[in-house]
């Protein structure tokens, strides 16, 4: 793995946030197209960890079907930390097309792995794209990596 200079977070829609931290879903679609600063910043992660935002307003009940057909696993709004840090996944590629099942048509996709869910959840205000975690966030989420015996 890279040495990890710089951390990133993405805001994503309960279930699927919890589905990546747990490493049941394979790839975060995303339709950048006309993002050209976006896919830049995408485009750089592979190798990279990508911290997982949780977020606060939106739950995507097609996805929880989704998730619960696919994997068997359930994730009930009550039980999602919402509006806040849950994990971390590594980047593996981004890619214009993908064979998953979880692939969206259209889509570019994160491909990512290594899913780490943290033991408690950092209370953080997300927003679209990508967000780059400062100096008061980073050691919180090095420190839920360490506790969970990930090299940091």
């Amino acid at each position: 793995m890279k040495p990890q200079a710089e951390w990133w977070a993405i805001s994503v829609w309960e279930p699927w946030a919890s589905a990546l931290v747990d490493g049941l879903k394979p790839l975060e679609n995303r339709h950048w197209h006309n993002a050209p600063a976006l896919q830049a910043i995408a485009r750089r992660l592979p190798g990279q960890r990508l911290v997982i935002h949780a977020s606060k307003s939106n739950y995507d009940m097609r996805g929880f079907r989704f998730i619960r057909m696919k994997t068997g696993r359930s994730y009930p709004r009550h039980e999602c930390a919402l509006g806040a840090l849950i994990g971390v996944v590594t980047v593996s590629d981004f890619v214009e097309w993908h064979h998953s099942d979880w692939y969206e048509d259209g889509a570019q996709a994160l491909v990512v792995r290594d899913g780490v869910r943290f033991d408690h959840p950092i209370t953080f205000t997300g927003r679209q794209g990508f967000m780059k975690l400062g100096p008061d966030t980073v050691p919180e989420v090095e420190a839920q990596l360490r506790a969970k015996g990930v090299a940091v």
